[in-house]
Order: structure tokens, then C-alpha cells, then sequence
């Protein structure tokens, strides 16, 4: 025991791990989205369009029944709202991406999101729609989405849940 020498400190030094940049993370995400964007077709896959009156629905596995619950009945109070219907898919997903950016930086725990029905276009599927069908469950922050209760806008629109904020 005579060559161990004592312990100065009693703290491990840990190398910092360099964290990724928030502007390349964006930058990545809306590269991947316009690339989606300019490759989607609502006519294309039948089995994934979904019609103007259809409901849509989605949670993450751990999403309690009765919070999907709530979120379906409009229980959940909407702290902002953005309006999409009439615009193209590639102006919408950029005043959605900006508005889902200031709703988490925010640390909003529910949003609006009215794309539209598009019954005016007969026999064409709703394009926003089909487009926030396929975004949102790619978008780690949402937890789940629910079309929203007559009163909000019905199929017309989305009840989306975000995770809460840290």
C-alpha cells in the first residue's frame, strides 16, 4: 500500500460533447420537408390519401386514453391557432414550420391548426390536409393530433398535443 497515492478530487472531469447546432438541425428539417413537398402527390398513393370528411388521429405510444380523449372532444385548452386552408403545400409548410417553432419555444401544450376541407375541388383530395397527415407524426414534438370538434372547425381542422416544454 505504500506506492497508492490519494484521490485529489472526487469529481470526474467529462469532455463536453459538442452539442448540435439549432440552425443545422432546422436548416436539415427543411431541406427534408421541401424535398417531401416537392415529391408529394395527394393522387398518388390512394391507400394514404385521406378524404375531406375523414377524421384524422394519431398519439404516440404512452399517450393516455383519456388525454386522447380530451384532445378529441376540444377538452384541452389551444393556446394560438394558424389558418392553412387556401394555401399551396409549399407556403404551408413553411408558416407551419415557423408556427410550430414558436409554439414550442413557447411551451404550448395545445394548437389550432385549420387546414381546410377542400370540398370546393370535387374529386380531388384535400392537399393540406394529406400533407399534415403525413408531417405531423414525423415531428418529434408532437405527441399526438385529432381532428377537432365541430366547433373548432371539425375535419376541417386539427387539435394538435405537443410535449411539454423543459
Amino acid at each position: 500500500m505504500s506506492d497508492v497515492t490519494p484521490i485529489t478530487t472526487d469529481r470526474v472531469q467529462l469532455k463536453n460533447k459538442k452539442q448540435p447546432d439549432a440552425n443545422a438541425i432546422r436548416h436539415n428539417r427543411r431541406t427534408a420537408t421541401e424535398h417531401r413537398i416537392s415529391e408529394f402527390d395527394p393522387t398518388s398513393s390512394l391507400a394514404e390519401s385521406v378524404d375531406a370528411s375523414e377524421t384524422l388521429s394519431f398519439h404516440r405510444s404512452g399517450v393516455q386514453p383519456k388525454i386522447m380523449q380530451r384532445l378529441k372532444n376540444g377538452e384541452i385548452p389551444c393556446q394560438d391557432e394558424i389558418d392553412l386552408h387556401g394555401y399551396r403545400a409549399n407556403i404551408a409548410t413553411a408558416e407551419l414550420e415557423g408556427f410550430m417553432q414558436h409554439a414550442i419555444s413557447n411551451k404550448q401544450r395545445c394548437v389550432l391548426i385549420i387546414h381546410g376541407k377542400a370540398e370546393h375541388k370535387t374529386g380531388s383530395p384535400p392537399v393540406i390536409k394529406n400533407l399534415l397527415n403525413q408531417w405531423l407524426p414525423e415531428q418529434p414534438e408532437v405527441l399526438a393530433f385529432h381532428s377537432a370538434p365541430p366547433r373548432l372547425g371539425g375535419t376541417g381542422a386539427l387539435l394538435v398535443l405537443l410535449k411539454r416544454g423543459r
